[in-house]
């Protein structure tokens, strides 16, 4: 089950993030063969003076704002539940 941890500063959308759930889901079928319905997407909203950038927080440098909401600051984590050989039929 590959599962797509993402963190952004506030401020997007919910549609905005159907849209990354959607998008990310449909990338890792495509990428690496997992079948949709194992795809899970978890989306951390960080608030913008909880994130920092070359030692200042996003906050003071003017990102995460409402109008701001486009800001491309996003971390993305990939990790895949790995099946015990025992269940997998493998040895």
């Amino acid at each position: 089950m590959p599962i797509a941890q993402i963190h952004m500063i506030e401020g997007r959308t919910e549609a905005q993030k159907q849209a990354v759930i959607e998008k990310v889901t449909q990338a890792l079928v495509d990428a690496v063969g997992a079948p949709r319905d194992s795809v899970r997407v978890l989306i951390h909203d960080v608030p913008a003076e909880n994130w920092g950038i070359a030692g200042t927080t996003a906050k003071s440098r003017g990102r995460g704002k409402p109008a701001a909401s486009s800001d491309p600051v996003v971390s993305l984590q990939l990790t895949r539940r790995l099946t015990p050989p025992s269940q997998n039929g493998r040895s």
